[in-house]
């Protein structure tokens, strides 16, 4: 560094508690970033099980269906809703695709750097270093466009999974209407 603050002000460099307080700010920043991501994920992996189950059951009950005699339409009802599950199911998928880069090269990760610029430089000029190697990070990793991605195709996942639901219960429907006229 050339011995300037983070604002390239020569005359009032920061301080170093001023600099510990942002960087610890910078690190619940990202801490918080890293959260919303867990949880979202959490949230993609309960609509996984839940696409999953309902595809397994749903294939389940129209391999019975199959077996016995019935209209044609209910099963292409049926065999609609499987297709809309397993397009959830690749929604999820798409979802849960990692596409936050891995930052192990940036100094604030890497311990061994840490303690190489520790050694080699004031209290001041290392936390500005791990300031902006915290900051530049965020930057990388662009946790919010992430975020709004997985969050669209979370909709899509859930609107399919609706429409699903909603055609498996339309060929239950149909299914037991046409088993009442036709057991007349």
């Amino acid at each position: 560094m050339d011995g300037t603050g983070p604002r390239g002000d020569r005359k009032s460099p920061y301080q170093v508690t001023d600099l510990r307080w942002l960087y610890g700010e910078l690190l619940r920043v990202e801490a918080h970033w890293t959260g919303q991501v867990r949880d979202q994920q959490a949230r993609i992996s309960a609509l996984l099980t839940v696409s999953g189950i309902l595809l397994g059951f749903g294939t389940g009950f129209l391999a019975k269906l199959l077996d016995a005699p019935s209209r044609a339409w209910p099963i292409c009802v049926y065999v609609l809703a499987l297709v809309g599950l397993c397009l959830a199911l690749f929604m999820g998928i798409r979802a849960l695709r990692p596409g936050i880069e891995i930052a192990d090269t940036a100094l604030w990760l890497n311990q061994e750097e840490i303690l190489k610029y520790a050694r080699s430089m004031s209290d001041e000029e290392l936390l500005c270093e791990l300031c902006a190697s915290a900051k530049g990070n965020q930057e990388t990793a662009n946790h919010r466009e992430r975020l709004k991605k997985r969050r669209r195709l979370m909709d899509y996942q859930v609107a399919l999974l609706m429409l699903s639901l909603g055609l498996l219960l339309l060929g239950a429907l149909a299914g037991v209407v046409f088993a009442r006229s036709g057991a007349r």
